[in-house]
């Protein structure tokens, strides 16, 4: 009886203190309902254009010039970045096996925001030659909708780069336009170049928040 108290005491003990597996998947629960919320218009679609001969900001070249600003042409092309940024990043949340539901609705787990930065929607030359190429950033905030923790935040950028450690999705070449005339002159594919971008940011965001990947303490009974 000696040999085996220790033994027993051992085992008490561990089975006083250890949670059950089933408490222990009720301390944090895979996320599984997000709630989305609007994404703001972008400020302006700009074109800057710094190589060659055009040494200048185009937004006031164009507009001295009297010609027709990226902005007019893309309000010609129904382009509303924001609203279809929104549509894309919740078709793209379902597909990863989430439901989706308003910000402030109440069975939200956690809430998404995201925000186009101002000043980036543009077609720029800044790093590749005297090309210009579509481009913009995004800015995504993940907080618990019980606690308003913040538990994660991100950037994520559409367009070209040479910097390090950003997270990039880079556009296809097919959007590259020679000129700002030229840039102007098929307002449809620069349209296109910019929704191109908000499919792949979608997609790029999604993939951080499906598959359990994110977690949250555990509430009352609930998703």
């Amino acid at each position: 009886m000696t040999r085996t108290l220790p033994f027993l005491v051992v085992t008490l003990f561990v089975a006083a203190t250890v949670p059950s597996s089933a408490e222990l998947r009720n301390i944090f629960v895979p996320v599984r309902t997000v709630g989305l919320g609007p994404i703001a218009e972008p400020d302006d679609y700009v074109v800057v254009a710094t190589g060659g001969a055009q040494q200048y900001d185009a937004r006031t070249f164009l507009r001295k010039e009297g010609a027709r600003s990226l902005a007019d042409a893309m309000a010609g092309e129904n382009l509303h970045l924001g609203g279809e940024l929104h549509e894309a990043v919740a078709e793209a949340l379902l597909e990863a096996g989430l439901e989706v539901v308003p910000s402030d609705a109440k069975d939200a787990r956690i809430k998404l925001a995201v925000a186009i930065m101002p000043n980036t929607v543009a077609y720029s030359d800044q790093t590749l030659g005297d090309d210009l190429m579509p481009g913009f950033t995004v800015r995504l905030f993940v907080t618990d909708a019980r606690t308003g923790r913040f538990l994660k935040t991100d950037s994520i950028l559409y367009g070209q780069t040479t910097a390090r450690g950003v997270r990039t999705v880079y556009p296809d070449a097919r959007y590259r336009f020679s000129s700002v005339d030229a840039l102007l002159a098929d307002p449809k594919s620069a349209a296109e170049g910019f929704r191109a971008g908000i499919t792949a940011i979608a997609k790029e965001i999604a993939k951080g928040m499906g598959g359990g990947t994110l977690t949250t303490a555990s509430a009352p009974r609930g998703r």
